[in-house]
């Protein structure tokens, strides 16, 4: 076995998130019933939140069973516990005990192969790389697949990316979706930088029907971590995941948006609250919320009260 393979993890090209979920999802479709090791490490605990519960979600409507041990002892649970149906998420960002953990897995690889198991996922820092490369190595030579979470380059402008997506994954795009929804930014919120995010997002909106994957890399390209940013980003990486068929990342991602309401001003809530319902309603998600008499949604925590 080559150095690399054992005793270093390989430098990873950043990830976008919606990317790692598209291949995790699909890695979670094919693999059923045969044991998996995947390991995901992202830059920000908050990238791995969101893919954390993208998985908990497929796992509730895939009927799959889904474990996440308790923190303390983990290393004594994996062993009195595996193997696990289903989806197995181990939460490494800590380094107390992560090398102890990595220890245990790699003594009961094979429970973690063996058929009828599930997926197991380690996540953590890019530092647990390295970790399970040289303290698991014989776990690091039987993963799946290894993910980097970041922020990729955008890609060219005109490249052609449809080329990558698999059969029938563009069902919505063949019926002729059309992103229109339209946001009127209050004088309060403009300035260069906004003028340059809706530039960007507009970008991606263009050739979303025809090219989703480099619609969604111009979207991974973009750095603007505001409300306003977290709002039109958030639909538009949802028309993408409705475009590819990927109706958890619809969901997972209109949440990303509607968190971001209360921090803007009223009248554009209102706006966000009809467009993020038209595109639930679209791509299958609106059915997941719960109407209530008033005309407001309840989604999980979050409530979208329509005008």
């Amino acid at each position: 076995m080559s150095r690399t393979e054992r005793g270093t993890s390989p430098p990873l090209p950043a990830v976008g998130a919606d990317q790692v979920w598209a291949d995790l999802r699909r890695h979670l479709d094919w693999i059923r019933g045969v044991g998996s090791v995947v390991f995901l490490a992202a830059q920000s605990r908050l990238q791995l939140d969101d893919l954390r519960s993208r998985a908990e979600l497929w796992c509730r409507r895939a009927g799959q069973a889904w474990a996440v041990p308790d923190a303390g002892d983990v290393d004594r649970w994996l062993r009195r516990s595996l193997p696990l149906p289903g989806v197995v998420w181990l939460d490494l960002w800590d380094p107390r005990g992560r090398i102890e953990v990595l220890h245990a897995l790699n003594e009961l690889r094979i429970r973690v192969a063996q058929p009828g198991a599930g997926c197991l996922v380690l996540a953590g820092p890019p530092s647990m790389l390295s970790d399970a490369a040289r303290e698991a190595a014989d776990l690091w030579s039987v993963r799946s697949f290894v993910h980097l979470v970041g922020i990729p380059s955008a890609p060219e402008p005109g490249s052609h990316l449809v080329e990558e997506l698999g059969e029938g994954s563009l069902l919505n795009a063949q019926e002729g979706y059309r992103s229109t929804w339209r946001l009127t930014v209050p004088a309060e919120l403009r300035s260069p930088e906004v003028a340059g995010l809706v530039k960007d997002v507009e970008r991606a909106r263009r050739i979303l029907m025809h090219d989703p994957l480099a619609a969604r890399r111009i979207l991974d390209s973009i750095d603007h971590q505001t409300p306003l940013g977290k709002v039109l980003i958030g639909m538009t990486r949802a028309e993408v995941a409705g475009l590819l068929d990927d109706v958890i990342g619809v969901e997972a991602n209109l949440r990303s948006a509607l968190s971001a309401l209360k921090d803007l001003p009223e009248s554009l809530r209102s706006q966000i609250t009809d467009d993020v319902l038209g595109i639930a309603r679209v791509f299958g998600v609106f059915d997941a919320m719960k109407p209530q008499r008033n005309g407001s949604v309840d989604w999980g925590n979050l409530r979208i009260v329509r005008r």
